[in-house]
């Protein structure tokens, strides 16, 4: 097993300042994490630091998830306070009343801060940066780093340790994980200071998520007309249709696969990718600008459902031989 690697530096902090101060120790290492949620996302991340050799604490409402990770070897836990002991505490929930509440809440994380030690907190979840701005508030004077750490890539990635973090927050702070999140993460960007994450990571679902549906209805489009999918992707992939979906033309189907996995994991999804969008319209309306094109993307997607449903099935069965004309027809 992998020994957890040595951080390049650690910041402490003073207990009465809500910023790190100029002290640097640099003999901590991060031995032990905790995820805040298991879900698909959180699962395959936590299973990676285990792998690498961290000290695993996972915390989540769901018994079933806790169960699994129990069996593995995971210490669970069922309060977030419970995880405030971890070097650094990954918080990965759905919706930004959850991170809130694991965060604030009753048995959320501050009430198990303790002067002599200051874990990093990384808000991984996808959520208003104004929700961090108040967290900070709400830390002020408690021992721990807090940074935004928005992730990108989808299920697929995120098994296969190849996926995007998108960081805010203080850059030694930042430096001081990337050795932990290189384990799931091949790329971990600095957006600038606490909140720019999760601004990056709105305005990068505005593309992404367009892409994903309008890629997968052109992909359907080009197979009723005789055209191979693989071969399509290659093609976009070196023309202007450049995008997520056409990288990688060969694990296509995986990749969509992966999304509709079942009905009620793609009705979660789409939940997620609407919210996501709701985020990126509030953020539009706070300047003067106008954003039309993002105002029908949202109504758009408020229409989506059964057949785009259909249209990812559809692309995921093609890697299981099925002929998408025949069905078409």
């Amino acid at each position: 097993m992998l020994l957890c690697s040595k951080v390049p530096q650690f910041i402490q902090m003073d207990s009465n300042l809500s910023k790190p101060s100029a002290r640097i120790d640099d003999s901590r290492l991060i031995r032990s994490v905790a995820v805040i949620g298991v879900g698909s996302m959180g699962a395959a991340i936590a299973r990676l630091l285990q792998k690498a050799g961290y000290a695993l604490t996972v915390c989540d409402v769901n018994e079933a998830a806790l169960a699994r990770f129990e069996k593995e070897g995971a210490r669970v836990v069922r309060k977030p306070a419970d995880c405030a002991g971890c070097d650094l505490v990954i918080v990965l929930v759905t919706t930004a009343p959850q991170v809130q509440t694991v965060v604030m809440g009753d048995n959320g994380l501050h009430t198990g801060l303790r002067h002599d030690h200051q874990p990093v907190i990384a808000v991984m979840s996808t959520v208003p940066a104004d929700l961090i701005r108040h967290l900070e508030l709400g830390l002020q004077g408690l021992a721990c780093s807090l940074m935004d750490a928005p992730i990108s890539g989808g299920l697929r990635r995120a098994e296969q340790g190849t996926l995007t973090v998108m960081a805010g927050g203080d850059a030694a702070v930042i430096d001081a994980v990337r050795p932990v999140f290189a384990n799931f993460a091949s790329q971990v960007i600095r957006c600038g200071e606490l909140g720019a994450g999760e601004k990056m990571k709105i305005v990068n679902n505005i593309v992404g998520n367009t892409n994903t549906f309008i890629t997968a209805e052109a992909y359907r489009l080009a197979s009723h007309f005789g055209l191979d999918i693989a071969d399509t992707a290659r093609a976009l992939d070196a023309a202007t249709g450049r995008n997520t979906f056409s990288a990688d033309p060969e694990g296509l189907t995986e990749t969509f696969a992966a999304l509709v996995r079942d009905r009620a994991s793609f009705d979660a999804l789409l939940a997620v990718m609407r919210k996501d969008i709701a985020y990126a319209a509030q953020l539009a309306a706070s300047e003067p600008g106008t954003y039309p094109t993002l105002d029908g993307i949202q109504a758009i997607m408020d229409t989506l459902g059964d057949e785009t449903f259909d249209n990812w099935l559809f692309l995921a069965d093609q890697g299981n031989g099925s002929q998408g004309r025949a069905n078409d027809s």
